[in-house]
């Protein structure tokens, strides 16, 4: 979770920023003790709606730090 907002925090500050989510980020839940998943019965779908909540949370992250910079996060279907 933390290495996609250091990269985007290190690279030089476009105009737009777009982050793909799927819907699905409603049902995700981030569990910082075990972002690796490995605790408990393996759960794809999870593990996908986890992932979609973080690129979310990215999203706000980073739009905090250049608050001039347009962002968008969007479901494409």
């Amino acid at each position: 979770m933390l290495v996609p907002y250091l990269l985007t925090a290190l690279m030089e500050r476009p105009a737009r920023l777009v982050y793909l989510a799927s819907g699905v980020e409603a049902n995700g839940v981030v569990d910082l003790g075990d972002l690796q998943h490995e605790r408990g019965p393996w759960d794809g779908e999870q593990t996908y709606s986890d992932s979609k909540l973080c690129d979310v949370l990215v999203a706000f992250a980073v739009a905090r730090r250049w608050p001039e910079v347009r962002f968008n996060a969007v479901d494409p279907g």
